[in-house]
């Protein structure tokens, strides 16, 4: 998990996944701490730049100490999770407004399944 203090930043577009520009108080690899998949995004500054950035374990220590976070968390990824597959012209989600996207992700569950899980 990194959070981004003033300033912004762009990921690394040569070898990784580029996303839009990141801006003060933006976070980005909550879904690999959450998943335990490998993150996706590096990030080059712009500006001057403070980043926190949190390790897979002291991640999981903090969890145990203030697990809200972690429903927090969770909860702000499948909202991100649904506005981005509508953005990814997916027609049923395409036609639901933001407010709805946001109740969907409240009552939404995410399952990881793994190659052969049905």
């Amino acid at each position: 998990l990194s959070k981004i203090r003033p300033g912004s930043t762009t990921s690394d577009k040569e070898r990784l996944v580029n996303a839009p520009n990141r801006q003060t108080g933006d976070s980005f690899g909550v879904s690999a701490l959450i998943f335990g998949t490998p993150r996706k995004y590096s990030a080059n500054a712009e500006d001057k730049t403070l980043l926190l950035v949190i390790s897979k374990a002291n991640f999981a220590r903090f969890i145990e100490v203030a697990p809200k976070l972690k429903e927090a968390l969770l909860s702000t990824t499948k909202s991100f999770l649904l506005q981005r597959y509508a953005a990814m012209d997916i027609p049923f989600l395409q036609s639901l407004p933001p407010d709805v996207l946001d109740k969907a992700a409240r009552v939404s569950e995410i399952v990881n399944l793994r190659p052969g899980d049905v």
